[in-house]
């Protein structure tokens, strides 16, 4: 479990450092708004707490749509289903 809430961290922190190159620009209304989704494992989980409102505060700042998706509890299946419908 360590090992698996060790990547889940670094996963998250790759995604998060990847806004930092956007700085504070903000999407242009010709252009098409950028969508971004996270898939947690089981979004029920109060890590994940955080991480959303990070992710809903950087979607405010860079002008970017953003979703937070995943099962309630911890089934591999239904996440599969979740990103291949995603």
């Amino acid at each position: 479990m360590k090992k698996y809430l060790t990547v889940m961290v670094a996963l998250v922190l790759t995604f998060s450092l990847a806004f930092v190159g956007f700085g504070s620009d903000k999407v242009s209304a010709q252009d098409e708004q950028m969508e971004f989704t996270l898939i947690a494992h089981s979004s029920a989980i109060s890590f994940w707490r955080p991480v959303r409102k990070g992710m809903k505060d950087a979607a405010e700042q860079l002008g970017v749509k953003v979703n937070f998706t995943g099962p309630s509890q911890m089934n591999h299946r239904k996440q599969v289903s979740i990103i291949e419908n995603a």
